[in-house]
């Protein structure tokens, strides 16, 4: 036996009196008999057997990935389905997204179709880049033997916040298809995880899940769990914040960079101010700013007065979140003329 420990816990402790015997191709690295282990630690489900990494290597690299269908896009529907995961879990465009065992490469080409500009897809075994923003790893760890060190790689080449989008097999369903008895307990998926096993697996690097599915897999007989895994708690909220507000600011900033002429800026709040940080051309430009805060009076900013009613015509630029509808409303009711202009 090769795996006498446990590959999420590393405990030796287990249940293995069922093993599967299978009619091997002559020269092919597989095994003739798995294992199947239940680890009594961490409910973790695996083969054990007389194979090496070495062994699943060669075979992946030289045998797999035919499945023998005659329907060439049996997959398609759940490709579909990951690519929607992704632009709802990562909206920055120019993230870096790698497909890690990507296949086909359909997942990161239909990423790159509605412009996220940086989507790759490598196979197991390439080199990864670096500072990775988000790194798919579908149906790809119940192949994988070692899983800690293939984990431990993947992670090593995130950015600092950047996260994991992992789908396996779920093996709380697999009795559920009746007429499907070894689709998933077959030669090559040598982990079963149920989510609880493949949280604990991430667990072990200090990453949990962000995002969780349990969910059939679109247009196939299987069940899959998918989750996003991020650093700890302290700094997923941080790389979230973070991607937030750079992506939407940066939607508002374009809007705020055609302002080319004298403005009267109403409402001078810190969301106000950040922004016309970032366009220094469009703050010079500000004639007067108006803000009914008693703290501004008698208070400038950038050298102009900061007052409670504009005292010329030029255009009145808002840049502001939730008091923009009440600023709309005194300027509506103060019966101005004014040009407005929301950011």
């Amino acid at each position: 036996m090769s795996r006498p420990n446990c590959p999420v816990c590393g405990s030796t402790k287990r249940l293995d009196n069922w093993h599967m015997d299978y009619l091997v191709p002559d020269g092919w690295t597989l095994p003739t008999t798995n294992t199947i282990c239940l680890c009594l630690e961490c409910g973790m489900i695996y083969y054990d057997n007389d194979r090496t990494q070495a062994d699943y290597d060669d075979y992946y690299k030289t045998k797999y990935g035919y499945d023998g269908s005659l329907d060439p896009n049996r997959y398609v529907a759940r490709w579909e389905s990951d690519i929607t995961a992704v632009c709802e879990l990562e909206p920055d465009l120019d993230a870096l997204i790698v497909d890690y065992g990507g296949g086909t490469g359909y997942i990161a080409q239909g990423l790159r179709e509605i412009e996220y500009t940086r989507a790759i897809s490598l196979e197991i075994g390439d080199d990864l880049p670096d500072n990775i923003d988000l790194l798919l790893s579908i149906h790809v760890l119940e192949h994988v033997y070692d899983l800690q060190g293939a984990v431990g790689n993947m992670i090593a080449h995130l950015a600092p916040c950047g996260g994991l989008l992992v789908e396996v097999p779920d093996a709380c369903e697999y009795a559920r298809y009746s007429d499907l008895p070894a689709i998933d307990f077959n030669q090559v998926h040598i982990n079963h995880f149920t989510p609880a096993t493949l949280d604990k697996l991430f667990a072990g690097f200090r990453y949990h899940a962000a995002y969780r599915l349990q969910a059939q897999l679109p247009g196939l007989d299987a069940s899959m769990y998918r989750a996003l895994y991020v650093p700890g708690p302290s700094a997923h909220p941080y790389g979230a914040s973070r991607k937030h507000v750079q992506h939407e600011t940066a939607k508002q900033l374009e809007k705020l960079k055609q302002v080319t002429d004298p403005v009267i800026v109403w409402g001078a709040g810190p969301y106000c101010m950040h922004m016309l940080a970032r366009v220094p051309k469009v703050a010079a430009r500000v004639v007067e700013w108006v803000d009914n805060d008693p703290a501004y009076r008698g208070s400038t900013i950038l050298g102009k007065p900061v007052l409670e009613a504009p005292t010329t015509d030029y255009p009145i630029l808002i840049i502001a979140q939730q008091q923009a509808t009440g600023i709309l409303d005194k300027i509506k009711r103060s019966g101005l003329a004014n040009e407005v202009i929301v950011i």
